[in-house]
């Protein structure tokens, strides 16, 4: 699914075919009613139940779930999802694993949870994300085993419940450009400061830099205004 805008109030619902082998949902928008009228309704932007799914630069503001779905080897990366209740809820089955790297979670002081997760003997790794303004940034339920780095956390009520975020988390404001612009400011401690070596994606589906990489989805600052580029 590529290239979508969906601007329904109360559902914009994507499923793939339970048992298939991959999936694409790339470059797309959903501007759903807010997180807290969403709780009864259980929106979600997309459920995906396909493996080895590629979930990428998708937008999503609002809704009860941003993203939902049993995906097993799956790549959620370079998406922003903004205002939802839960942003994004995975879970799995023996020997599942998932990889979420370079997304921006900004819960607008309305999400519950940034990342939950459920599921028996599942592994996810947690590279490179921003989790901002959420009551729980990461949630770990079930069996579920979260190996995590340099995500940035901010303004959170709790950074994890379940377990305890990496040592080399970063606990400071990243200097969005405003409050609706999650783009980063020059002076941000996410710019250069994430890992390389994953897959990479931008929110607005522009190519990544090989030699460095940003915290968050917006990782590619070219032609952007003065004050969200960075030398290279």
């Amino acid at each position: 699914i590529f290239d979508h805008t969906s601007t329904e109030a109360k559902q914009a619902y994507i499923e793939t075919t339970t048992g298939a082998t991959s999936a694409r949902i790339v470059r797309n928008q959903f501007l759903m009613s807010t997180a807290q009228d969403q709780q009864s309704g259980a929106s979600s932007a997309f459920y995906s139940s396909a493996d080895n799914a590629y979930i990428a630069s998708n937008i999503i503001q609002g809704g009860y779930r941003g993203m939902q779905g049993e995906y097993d080897g799956a790549y959620i990366v370079g998406n922003l999802v903004s205002g939802s209740y839960s942003s994004l809820f995975v879970s799995g089955s023996s020997n599942y694993t998932f990889t979420i790297v370079n997304n921006t979670f900004d819960g607008e002081s309305s999400s519950v949870f940034g990342l939950s997760t459920s599921g028996t003997s599942t592994e996810i790794a947690v590279i490179n994300n921003i989790f901002t303004n959420i009551t729980t940034a990461i949630l770990q339920g079930g069996t579920v085993t979260i190996g995590d780095s340099t995500n940035l956390f901010y303004n959170n009520t709790d950074n994890d419940s379940g377990f305890t975020i990496n040592a080399n988390s970063i606990l400071t404001d990243p200097q969005f450009i405003s409050s609706t612009d999650r783009r980063l400011r020059a002076t941000s401690p996410a710019f250069n400061t994430g890992l390389n070596g994953y897959l990479c994606a931008d929110v607005r589906g522009r190519a990544c830099y090989p030699d460095r990489r940003n915290i968050g989805g917006y990782v590619n600052t070219s032609g952007d205004p003065a004050a969200t580029r960075t030398a290279r």
